[in-house]
């Protein structure tokens, strides 16, 4: 639970409660000066000021930008931009003039909501300033209320956070005198209504019934403080709200065994890996153990790389990450106690999103034997790949094991980028070209991408470089040159999500990430672009593998659903003419499931699967039984809960049974039952689960894989 307050200029800051935020009222006649003081004091004692911008006691836009300037100069983070109830003394007339100035970039702004309107304006204006003005706003903060259904209500139709607005403790006189004066009239309506709980709620001086009727909707609570300090103060400490005593070591260990009491406990000692799976035909098996989510913390140190948009993703609130090519990889902004990856997951579904994929690294082949080169290292043919499109392609080594599965971007004739998943390509192709066999160079190049994922995706995209790019007449995986904050980038229609969606590849990414991220964010903003980790979510419904977890060096294409990238020459074509790396393995294999005999043991397959919703990410391999039960016979890879199909998803490995689609590829026995072992947390028993096709929602962009 978090709690802000008002203060006036009058206030003697040595009174405040122990709250964090504390809001700095500008009344008519206030000096903005005396105002932006007073909020560099606050800071001085170690709150967060909220000053007040209201537009119609600000003179004009030299003392906006005075007031502005000196608030951020004094390390003020947070403004509350609001119209004001007096008559305009200079230019401005309402909040949203004051938003237009782009003057507030860089603050967290909170804007003013009025759930039960307000004397100047109509309910109609109200409700179109607030459409107007959330494009601009972090936030929303509303008058103080009494009726928890009005603003539950509210709360309902926002796609930002809102901060409930409500009294502090106060005689009954005084709140119904206050709610007459600002225009709460349903808060008076429902204090005559309900006069007897009213009285009583305020003789015992306790909000807290209308606090516990909004948790389930908001943690955040804005005070008046209408009845004075001392009595908030007073009513904050008596219910622990702003009481941060030191814990001694005792109450530590106590939460400490609170928080492993909701945990399963792991008994170590009992922990085996399964081998009645079949992996006879890998030399290193998955780690079958099932050991839980391990409570471990990542160690940042100079060992692993930081990409350029490290920095920003901290600031976008990142709070987790994995290693991905040897550079750190954000995997989570929202936090789970927030509602976690499908608060994320409703931003890339229902507007846009940009995700730092940075460990996405650029090598560039370039030189006269481009082509020629590229042709042999992958398994499709280079050759039918026009200068400014890509293809997603896959890199086998002489086994047919998939060493990598990268976009490849031809940005030349004689230049080609491989932007890799996890795994070390950039050595692997150096060492191809040992010999100086192909007249090419082979380098890692300072480009950095990111993602722009969600329906929408291409309005934000055209907002952001105007007619530079015709994107309306973009092809899927096509390529453009665009500047983006003033510097050059590759843009390209893809993504790793199955949502509408574009890559921006930026050039000198180390010196101008800044630039390029905070033009994205600014011109986002009317589109409600969220900064999220990849849409791992997403990918599965999309079928979209993921190097390292659904499939490795040891996996043929065959097995995981990339037996068309083999001798792939043309849209439903298959007759690669060139030697390639790979390429004598992978025929024989192809005739070998053309005649029905097996190449591998285990097949990739989708599943349908029950128990709770799986909302996060998989710490173990979970293991897969017959539907009759008995020992495992294959294990998950990538499961999640899949919200329109209401029901648990899931890509795993069993055994292969000969099924092939329509091009002769191996596919799974749809229809066939097993029994998944689920954590605990899911379910206590083995769950149903059945083999479905993949992808498990069309993309937006079909691939091949999905035909």
């Amino acid at each position: 639970m978090k709690f802000s307050l008002e203060i006036t200029m009058k206030t003697d800051l040595s009174t405040l409660p122990k709250v964090k935020d504390v809001y700095i009222t500008m009344l008519p006649g206030d000096d903005f000066k005396k105002v932006a003081s007073k909020a560099l004091e606050l800071i001085k004692s170690g709150f967060n000021p909220v000053p007040h911008f209201p537009a119609r006691s600000i003179k004009g836009l030299s003392d906006l930008k005075d007031y502005v300037k000196i608030c951020k100069d004094g390390g003020v983070k947070q403004a509350l931009v609001i119209g004001g109830g007096a008559q305009p003394v200079g230019d401005f007339n309402c909040s949203l003039q004051l938003l237009e100035t782009g003057l507030f970039e860089g603050f967290k702004v909170g804007i003013a909501g009025h759930p039960e309107g307000s004397p100047d304006i109509s309910k109609l204006d109200l409700e179109k300033a607030m459409k107007d003005k959330k494009p601009y706003a972090d936030y929303i903060v509303t008058q103080w209320l009494l009726d928890s259904t009005l603003i539950t209500d509210f709360i309902s139709k926002q796609s930002i956070p809102v901060h409930v607005g409500i009294t502090g403790p106060l005689k009954i006189s005084n709140l119904i005198k206050f709610a007459s004066i600002v225009g709460a009239k349903n808060s008076l309506n429902f204090l005559k209504s309900n006069i007897n709980q009213a009285v009583d709620l305020l003789k015992s001086k306790d909000p807290n019934n209308l606090i516990n009727e909004l948790k389930g909707v908001t943690q955040n609570f804005h005070i008046y403080t209408f009845g004075g300090l001392k009595e908030t103060n007073k009513w904050l400490e008596e219910n622990n709200y702003t009481k941060k005593k030191k814990k001694s070591k005792k109450n530590q260990n106590k939460k400490k065994k609170s928080i492993k009491s909701k945990q399963e406990k792991m008994n170590y000692d009992k922990v085996s890996h399964t081998i009645s799976v079949d992996q006879s035909d890998r030399h290193v098996p998955y780690n079958l153990r099932q050991s839980g989510p391990t409570k471990v913390e990542l160690l940042i140190s100079t060992r692993v790389r930081k990409s350029p948009y490290w920095h920003l993703s901290m600031k976008a609130g990142c709070w987790r990450a994995t290693i991905y090519n040897r550079v750190y990889h954000p995997r989570g902004y929202v936090k789970p106690e927030k509602g976690g990856a499908m608060v994320e997951y409703a931003a890339i579904k229902k507007h846009v999103t940009m995700w730092n994929v940075a460990v996405e690294r650029q090598i560039r082949v370039k030189g006269p034997d481009a082509e020629k080169f590229t042709d042999y290292v992958i398994t499709r043919d280079a050759t039918k790949i026009s200068t400014m499109r890509a293809r997603y392609v896959i890199l086998c080594n002489n086994k047919g094991g998939i060493l990598n599965d990268p976009v490849l971007l031809r940005v030349a004739d004689d230049e080609f980028w491989f932007s890799l998943s996890d795994s070390d390509i950039g050595m692997y192709l150096q060492g191809v070209n040992a010999d100086k066999k192909f007249n090419v160079d082979i380098d890692e190049i300072d480009v950095s991408p990111v993602q722009i994922q969600g329906p929408k995706s291409k309005a934000l995209m055209k907002d952001l470089i105007g007619d530079q790019v015709d994107l309306d007449n973009m092809p899927f995986y096509g390529l453009a040159e665009a500047k983006v904050g003033g510097r050059n980038c590759i843009i390209s229609q893809s993504g790793f999500s199955g949502e509408a969606g574009y890559e921006i590849y930026l050039r000198d990414a180390t010196l101008y990430a800044e630039d390029m991220w905070n033009t994205v964010l600014k011109v986002g903003k009317k589109h409600k672009l969220m900064v999220i980790a990849p849409a791992h979510h997403r990918r599965i419904q999309a079928g979209i593998l993921s190097w390292g977890q659904d499939m490795d060096n040891e996996h043929n294409p065959f097995q995981c659903n990339l037996g068309y990238q083999v001798s792939l020459s043309g849209k439903g074509e298959w007759d690669k003419q060139a030697d390639y790396v790979g390429k004598e393995a992978l025929e024989k294999m192809k005739n070998k499931i053309k005649n029905g005999d097996n190449v591998h043991k285990l097949q990739l397959v989708g599943l349908e699967l029950g128990g709770k919703p799986i909302e996060e990410y998989a710490p173990d391999f979970w293991l897969i039984s017959s539907d009759k039960g008995g020992e495992p016979i294959g294990f998950i890879t990538s499961p999640w809960y899949h919200p329109e199909k209401k029901t648990n998803i899931a890509m795993g490995y069993v055994p292969y049974e000969g099924n092939l689609n329509a091009n002769g590829f191996p596919i799974g026995n749809f229809g066939k039952k097993y029994k998944v072992h689920l954590p605990k947390k899911y379910s206590s028993k083995p769950v149903d689960a059945v083999v479905v096709p993949i992808p498990f929602t069309e993309s937006f962009n079909a691939n091949t894989r999905e035909k």
